[in-house]
């Protein structure tokens, strides 16, 4: 098995936690008093958490509607392809939405990070110097 070298683990790391951390600045959320079809018509989601009337819940990717049925592709590690639903089966739809309050906050917090991190690097560098 190949192992990264030491130096991409470095530049690894960050990315990761980048990452991670956007991921956290979004949330499942679903829009007030709108119908399937004209949530799907206005907003044109690429991803939607559905929760049905018997409590299942699963997402669709790229989801369309035909007639009286939802239609998209199942976003899930244990099943793929196709997924219809019949409208009246559907007891929630929800989109994956931004804070953008919470990323704007996370952000600075890294940049600062970073910063104190730059910082600490140099002072080493003049400490080891001496």
């Amino acid at each position: 098995m190949s192992h990264m070298p030491r130096q991409e683990q470095r530049r690894a790391r960050p990315r990761l936690l980048l990452l991670t951390y956007l991921s956290g600045c979004t949330s499942w959320q679903a829009p007030q008093q709108v119908a399937p079809a004209q949530l799907i018509a206005d907003r044109q989601p690429s991803a939607i958490r559905i929760t049905r009337t018997d409590q299942s819940l699963f997402v669709l990717k790229h989801p369309t509607i035909v007639g009286a049925t939802l239609v998209g592709t199942l976003d899930s590690a244990w099943a793929t392809g196709e997924r219809r639903v019949m409208l009246s089966d559907v007891q929630k739809i929800e989109v994956r939405q931004t804070d953008k309050g919470e990323t704007i906050a996370l952000v600075a917090v890294g940049a600062v990070v970073v910063a104190f991190g730059v910082y600490l690097l140099a002072c080493t560098g003049e400490c080891l110097e001496r």
